[in-house]
């Protein structure tokens, strides 16, 4: 198969890897990253000098790869930002929901569709609070000698 690309379509791709592989394997130690995802990128990156983008993508000759230069991660930081905030308000509102919903109907095995109406519900309580307060009025209990929460 062969691709062809314009200049802007290839940066738009280089761009698209990076955030790609961004999400599978910045949270990863070396060896435990996807190696499919990393090659990929490493391909990718490899068609940058036709590019002329030098700027944005360097070749490492002590490793032997392709990096990403801070300026080309600078024009993604936007982008992960928002994924990561909009993320952190999505998990903490569902798990928080979740949590609640265990403590009104007990220890489930399975939850029931009226279960999960309810967990919907509770989620879009956080989240509207969330949306107008933040962090506001979220309130941790002290834990007493015992350490358990009051």
């Amino acid at each position: 198969m062969k691709l062809e690309l314009s200049e802007a379509q290839y940066r738009a791709l280089t761009k698209l890897v990076f955030l790609g592989n961004w999400i599978a394997n910045s949270t990863k130690l070396k060896d435990e990253q996807n190696l499919e995802m990393e090659e990929l990128e490493q391909l990718i990156y490899s068609y940058s000098y036709e590019f002329e983008m030098n700027d944005l993508i360097e070749f490492d000759e002590k490793f032997n790869e392709y990096f990403p230069t801070r300026k080309f991660e600078e024009q993604l930081e936007n982008f992960i930002d928002d994924y990561d905030n909009f993320n952190f308000w999505q998990e903490l509102s569902s798990r928080l929901a979740r949590r609640d919903l265990i403590n009104e109907i007990g220890p489930v095995s399975k939850l029931t569709d009226r279960h999960k109406e309810r967990e919907f519900e509770i989620e879009e309580t956080y989240e509207n609070e969330f949306e107008k307060n933040g962090l506001k009025n979220l309130v941790l209990k002290e834990p007493d000698k015992r350490g358990k929460l009051k």
